[in-house]
């Protein structure tokens, strides 16, 4: 089963969620891992693929947004459609629901904004990934 890691956020900023997700992807790339973000749709998809580029100025995170269901040649892939392939170690989900098709990563991330609305929806999912088995953990984190 895998791992889920809840990344709790001190406070609530519109793009809080999108740029822990990049500070994120930064240590899984230093570490040599893959990651598929998994994106509500195309709009916030391509805000977190502008936002890639410029959250650290001294960082390069290489990353690829996909609308297909081929994966593309980079070790971070930016969705928002269900994934037909499973190349990556980490999923990163910022959807509100647990993704049918979270068994098949190792290591999964969620991220909870200061929110009551937000951390209702991350109780549910905390306990559908409880019921199935997975590892939690949960972490504080500043933005």
């Amino acid at each position: 089963m895998p791992r889920v890691d809840f990344y709790l956020l001190n406070r609530h900023t519109p793009d809080g969620k999108l740029r822990a997700a990049c500070r994120l992807c930064q240590k899984i790339y230093t570490l040599g891992h893959t990651a598929l973000i998994q994106a509500r749709d195309l709009a916030q998809a391509e805000t977190l693929d502008d936002l890639m580029w410029t959250f650290d100025q001294s960082s390069f995170v290489p990353h690829a947004l996909t609308d297909e269901t081929t994966r593309p040649d980079a070790p971070i892939v930016i969705g928002y459609l269900e994934p037909t392939y499973n190349q990556e170690n980490v999923l990163i989900s910022l959807l509100d629901t647990v993704p049918d098709y979270f068994i098949q990563y190792s290591r999964i991330a969620e991220f909870v904004d200061d929110t009551v609305e937000d951390k209702s929806k991350a109780r549910d999912r905390f306990r559908l990934y409880r019921e199935h088995g997975c590892t939690l953990e949960t972490h504080d984190i500043r933005i």
